[in-house]
């Protein structure tokens, strides 16, 4: 009896398994017979479903976008004020950068790389950062409109917020000083100074 596969099960399970290999090895030494290997496939195999290393990649980074964006939703299901959830969204970010160093260094290696080609990686950028930056904007959004904010430029404190954590991805890869504590403290700042409705800079909806 002939097996069934699930194709689009196994194309998850080599993109996940590429990443690690890329975080582990580094993009210019990972092959594309070193990631047939780690899969347990023959390069033939992995053939049909990549034409070549560099999908692969950009393959196993839109995954792992996509499985934050997933946690993103958790988090704006939850109960509580919306400057808390766009606390615990950055939270999530950084949990993220701090303990995957090495993957974050294997993507920045290899925009540069790109970049050096004289390749516009513009909107490869805008494609895996736009679910955060979407997040960021809907609870501003909701926050003013549930009455926790007063009215603000959303777009310029987006910004500002992703700004914050470009920094922070800057630190961590090109001067290996940025410490997690530190830079929640400039998130708190922003989101602190943020303008209340009511107009008496109170922390609503904090239990302070």
């Amino acid at each position: 009896m002939a097996i069934l596969v699930d194709h689009e099960a196994r194309r998850r399970e080599i993109l996940h398994k590429a990443l690690r290999l890329f975080a582990e090895a580094g993009y210019a030494d990972v092959t594309f017979q070193r990631i047939a290997d780690r899969c347990g496939l023959a390069r033939t195999a992995l053939y049909k479903y990549f034409r070549h290393k560099r999908q692969i990649f950009d393959g196993a980074v839109t995954i792992a976008t996509t499985e934050l964006v997933g946690k993103y939703r958790e988090i704006l299901a939850r109960p509580g004020s919306y400057r808390e959830k766009l606390e615990a969204v950055i939270t999530e970010v950084f949990q993220i950068l701090f303990t995957q160093r090495d993957l974050l260094l294997v993507i920045v290696e290899y925009t540069l790389s790109v970049k050096r080609s004289g390749k516009s990686l513009r909107w490869v950028v805008a494609r895996h950062t736009r679910g955060l930056k979407a997040a960021l904007y809907y609870l501003l959004i909701k926050g003013i409109r549930a009455g926790e904010f007063a009215p603000l430029d959303v777009r310029s404190t987006t910004e500002t917020l992703y700004a914050i954590i470009e920094a922070t991805v800057l630190r961590l890869t090109l001067t290996d000083n940025a410490e997690m504590d530190k830079q929640m403290a400039l998130i708190r700042l922003v989101l602190d100074t943020l303008p209340k409705a009511d107009g008496r800079g109170e922390k609503r909806g904090s239990g302070q």
